[in-house]
């Protein structure tokens, strides 16, 4: 061996080049692994994964949730107004992309945006952004105690860019085994409770059902014009619960026993049965007869299940918490019974109102007025919803 090639053989570099080339090393991986998740995570889909007091963030947004970097294109982001406007958008995602805990909200560190062009055209626009971030608790016994918010508020210009699916992942405590709940973001739910207590779910499913309730036209004006045929409260409790038992039944099969209906079906359904229900009612009251109290309570309870089949598919889409099913499924149907034992009181009480102070005949005319409104939006509903 010459003195070169023992020059070279016991060279050894300083410690500090060893660090420098290990650097350099994960950086190259990093990337890879970056440019790797932006082509297989799809678009508006990310997870949230809790690791060692940490929670690792891997999130894929529509770049028209971002119009000042068009560019004026019609849609997408070239890599020239990305490399601009790069500043700004980190700061916008550190904003709308929070994890809160019991002392606010915590900074998404190490934000790293990943451009990711089509594969057929790397040189051309991008529709969506790779985020990947991490955020440090400031308590590692949050990612168990069921407090902290994960709040998205970036979502696009199309309609399909309008909802953001994340699935949440924890190691079991005592177990090891991993723990995942599945997220559904929008623009009227931008925020979620990651891994709730059951009271917690029982509690927010509760309010979800009743916002549903009051913010569903069509199962509002069903609940009124069944409630225009009534006239004691033992009958209206009767009706009240049946109608709760059949969309519980359809509900509870659709999401425990994959029992579903296409929405193409479902929501002309829906609009049908009002329409049916204010038919049935005026013919009967046309002909002077009356139905007996078992067959109105059977009517509505068949109804209800095409109704519940609506109602599953709208708790389907905000995303359900698998390990607390049953109590997700009895706070969304105690939200909706609570909501319509409301509005049948109301209801009732109006009614008294107008036949003590009002002449005769003005509430007969009220009670017709609802029914010519309900068959007028059923038919408007039953239209539009079979042409599209």
């Amino acid at each position: 061996m010459t003195a070169w090639q023992q020059a070279i053989s016991s060279w050894r570099p300083p410690r500090a080049l060893h660090r420098q080339c290990l650097c350099v090393l994960a950086l190259g991986l990093s990337l890879h692994w970056v440019q790797a998740q932006a082509h297989l995570m799809p678009p508006q889909r990310g997870t949230l994964n809790f690791v060692n007091g940490g929670v690792y963030v891997v999130l894929s947004l529509p770049v028209s949730a971002f119009p000042y970097a068009s560019d004026g294109l019609a849609h997408g982001m070239s890599q020239a107004a990305y490399a601009r406007h790069l500043p700004r958008l980190t700061a916008d995602v550190q904003a709308q992309v929070q994890l809160w805990d019991d002392e606010g909200p915590l900074l998404l560190e190490g934000t790293f945006l990943n451009f990711s062009p089509p594969d057929e055209d790397p040189a051309g626009p991008a529709t969506q952004l790779v985020v990947l971030g991490r955020f440090q608790l400031r308590h590692p016994q949050d990612a168990y105690n069921g407090q902290l918010r994960y709040r998205v508020t970036l979502y696009g210009d199309q309609p399909d860019e309008q909802r953001i699916v994340v699935t949440a992942t924890r190691a079991d405590p005592v177990t090891g085994e991993k723990q995942r709940q599945l997220l559904v973001f929008g623009p009227e739910d931008p925020e979620h409770l990651l891994f709730p207590s059951a009271m917690a779910v029982l509690r927010d499913d509760m309010r979800l059902g009743a916002t549903h309730i009051l913010s569903g036209a069509d199962h509002l004006l069903f609940l009124l014009a069944v409630l225009a045929g009534l006239t004691s409260w033992r009958l209206v409790l009767m009706t009240l619960t049946a109608f709760t038992a059949g969309h519980a039944a359809t509900l509870s099969l659709s999401l425990l026993g994959g029992v579903q209906g296409p929405s193409a079906v479902v929501e002309p359904c829906i609009a049908l049965t009002l329409v049916g229900v204010v038919l049935h009612d005026g013919w009967t009251a046309r002909n002077g007869r009356s139905m007996s109290t078992p067959m109105r309570l059977w009517l509505v309870f068949g109804c209800a299940l095409v109704h519940g089949l609506g109602l599953a598919g709208a708790l389907e889409a905000r995303g359900l918490d698998r390990q607390h099913l049953w109590q997700s499924l009895l706070g969304f149907n105690l939200g909706i019974e609570l909501v319509q034992l409301a509005i049948g009181v109301a209801f009732l009480g109006l009614m008294r109102g107008l036949r003590l102070g009002f002449p005769p005949g003005v509430e007969m005319r009220v009670r017709q007025g609802l029914s010519v409104v309900a068959l007028c939006g059923g038919l408007l509903w039953l239209v539009q919803r079979l042409s599209v």
